[in-house]
């Protein structure tokens, strides 16, 4: 069964994010979608420094848009140092944690990129393809305004997994609220919902900078637990079994 998801292409995302990766053949970036302000494709969560109990925001600044600007047609302002900043703010955050030494070479490379990428989704598509990669995970990944359909909503969305060829979308769980699952089945696909959330709440991974904060970026993830716990976590909550806590 041909599975495929589809989401923005967000900055630095959470775990939910990559465990559709994880669970799907195929992945869409949907970059032709009007821009919401507010929404994570600009901004990533961390822990607010080491030892803090809540969560605080990393964003990219963009230049100034039209409103129902096309998130593929965003620009990077660059006329600040904001990878510097972002990077620092890491550190200050991951410096201490188990997996610090492993994956900061390659977050520092990453950034180091950073001024090379104009707009901002292929700044975020790359970040989530080299994530992936470390991951091992095998996906496909394509962009959704390469793709000869039409539509809105739920329509555009289901257009884009039959052109494609997919027989399973794995929706985020905010789909339930939108989303006809008559649609989907009379079109022959099989509607899946993705709620790593909840899951995490119970049975979370263990962070080492403070108390158990969820839907963090995975860079918390990384560097507190490491792919190979980060994999189980995903094999486990697609199995529907309980798993011993990281």
């Amino acid at each position: 069964m041909k599975r495929v998801a589809i989401h923005q292409p967000n900055y630095l995302p959470w775990l939910g994010y990559f465990y559709k990766i994880f669970a799907a053949d195929q992945f869409i970036f949907l970059d032709d979608v009007a821009y919401s302000k507010g929404s994570y494709t600009a901004r990533t969560s961390r822990r607010n420094g080491f030892g803090q109990t809540d969560k605080s925001y990393l964003s990219v600044p963009v230049k100034k848009h039209h409103l129902g600007t096309a998130i593929k047609a965003l620009e990077i302002n660059h006329l600040q140092d904001w990878p510097a900043r972002h990077l620092n703010c890491l550190i200050d955050s991951y410096r201490k944690a188990p997996f610090f030494e492993k994956y900061f070479p390659a977050l520092e490379a990453w950034f180091q990129h950073a001024f090379e990428f104009e707009l901002l989704s292929n700044w975020n598509i790359y970040l989530v393809q080299e994530v992936s990669q470390m991951l091992g995970l095998d996906c496909q990944f394509i962009n959704a305004a390469s793709i000869p359909v039409s539509g809105k909503g739920p329509d555009y969305l289901l257009a884009l997994v039959r052109y494609r060829g997919g027989e399973a979308y794995i929706s985020g769980a905010g789909g339930r609220k939108y989303q006809d699952p008559g649609q989907f089945l009379s079109a022959g696909i099989d509607l899946k919902y993705q709620d790593l959330y909840p899951f995490l709440e119970q049975y979370p991974y263990s962070q080492f900078q403070g108390p158990w904060l969820n839907g963090l970026s995975v860079i918390d993830a990384l560097m507190n637990i490491g792919e190979d716990a980060i994999l189980k976590i995903f094999q486990e909550y697609e199995r529907g079994k309980q798993w011993s806590v990281c």
